[in-house]
């Protein structure tokens, strides 16, 4: 985990998943200080900000994504921006 920039109410973290287990990109972030915003199951502590405590669901943005297709055995990636709620959430 890569912390790219840190915010007043967000920060914007790079994150390889390597096992890809159940929850296993909010429970991570959330042990080290950085929880999901929206996450409700893995933070506990209150969120002091009014936009942030409205979001109804989890803020993760996958960047890129990347696998061997299943059937082709080609790589794939697949790069997209981000999403317009997340840009939303740095104001």
């Amino acid at each position: 985990m890569k912390l790219l920039k840190r915010g007043k109410n967000a920060s914007y973290l790079e994150v390889q998943i390597e096992t890809g287990r159940s929850h296993q990109i909010r429970i991570h972030p959330a042990s080290v200080g950085y929880p999901v915003i929206g996450e409700r199951e893995y933070d506990r502590r209150p969120i002091e900000n009014q936009l942030l405590r409205r979001v109804e669901r989890h803020m993760l943005h996958a960047y890129q994504i990347s696998f061997i297709h299943p059937y082709t055995r080609e790589a794939v990636a697949i790069c997209r921006c981000y999403s317009m709620n997340i840009v939303l959430c740095e104001k």
